[in-house]
């Protein structure tokens, strides 16, 4: 078979010229009418085929959608469950940071206070360091006939001056009958001095300022009593406070003088130039030395007691009223 108008060789199902391009056969013949057929069956194999495939295609991203939606999910649920225990382990090292800082705190704390207290003097050690210079003192009144009509006793205390005089510090009312006189003599002992020293009326100084305070000039001090110094030992540089721990040095016990008593307490008030004091003063410690705990340093003589309600507080003249 070959086509009509160009003579190219056709084949029989042909409806078309391959080299012109002409149509073979009659719009009505019956190789039309199936060449049309089969085309029409082949498209719709086509559109069917499609169909599948699209049909399938939406399946699969569908099922991909699912799949990118829970990956999706499930990773934010793993980052917030990440960042959550970031925070989680910010806040626990945080505390352990700030529990490791307050242990530090509370050690250093601890370890200021053993210092501290191993820093604080005890009484043993205040006494050892005051008492070789705390004096029992002992005097006698007497008339102009020479008979004894009073005796009383007290206690003082060495001070040296920066010209080497060493005299007594005591109490007023200790070198005084209570009508102003002075005694005729007075025996002065330290407590390791095998010796009694003695002093007369004319060697007791009392103060102008009307303080209960009086001195005792030591103008043959034996040799004992020479070779005492006052190394380590010095005045309280400040003010006590309320509350601040004192020991009282002096010989309350009549007759004995090598027995030294301490008797403590705390600084209770002020009163002008006195401290207040809840330690014990007695008749015979009075005139001894005030000793401050904290700093172990003399604040002043021990002097009077004032009776109250309650109990008795003792006063204790500041040494810088002297």
């Amino acid at each position: 078979m070959h086509c009509t108008f160009c003579g190219n060789k056709l084949t029989e199902d042909s409806l078309f010229c391959d080299s012109c391009g002409r149509s073979i056969a009659h719009p009505g013949s019956t190789k039309f009418l199936k060449s049309v057929k089969r085309s029409i069956q082949n498209t719709k194999g086509f559109i069917f085929q499609h169909k599948k495939i699209i049909f399938v295609t939406s399946i699969v991203v569908f099922m991909l959608g699912i799949y990118v939606f829970q990956y999706i999910q499930l990773r934010t649920v793993e980052q917030k469950s990440s960042e959550a225990i970031e925070s989680a382990q910010r806040e626990i090292n945080q505390v352990k940071e700030q529990a490791q800082k307050d242990i530090a705190d509370e050690k250093r704390t601890v370890q200021t206070l053993i210092k501290k207290s191993e820093d604080k003097p005890s009484t043993s050690d205040i006494v050892s360091k005051w008492d070789p210079i705390v004096a029992y003192i002992v005097c006698e009144f007497k008339y102009t006939d020479g008979s004894v009509y009073q005796v009383q006793s007290g206690s003082g205390t060495l001070v040296i001056d920066s010209n080497g005089h060493r005299s007594v510090l005591t109490n007023e009312h200790v070198v005084d009958d209570g009508s102003g006189y002075r005694p005729s003599e007075c025996a002065i002992k330290f407590p390791d001095d095998p010796t009694t020293m003695s002093v007369t009326y004319s060697d007791i100084m009392t103060s102008s300022s009307g303080s209960d305070e009086a001195t005792i000039l030591l103008a043959n001090p034996d040799s004992y009593t020479k070779n005492l110094t006052a190394a380590g030992r010095h005045y309280c540089s400040a003010e006590p406070d309320i509350g601040d721990q004192i020991v009282i040095l002096g010989y309350p016990g009549i007759g004995s003088p090598t027995g030294i008593t301490a008797t403590e307490g705390i600084v209770s008030g002020f009163d002008g130039d006195y401290y207040v004091t809840s330690a014990k003063v007695e008749h015979g410690n009075s005139g001894g030395a005030a000793i401050s705990v904290k700093n172990n340093c003399y604040l002043g003589i021990p002097t009077y007691v004032e009776t109250g309600q309650a109990e008795s507080l003792a006063r204790i003249l500041k040494w810088q009223a002297f």
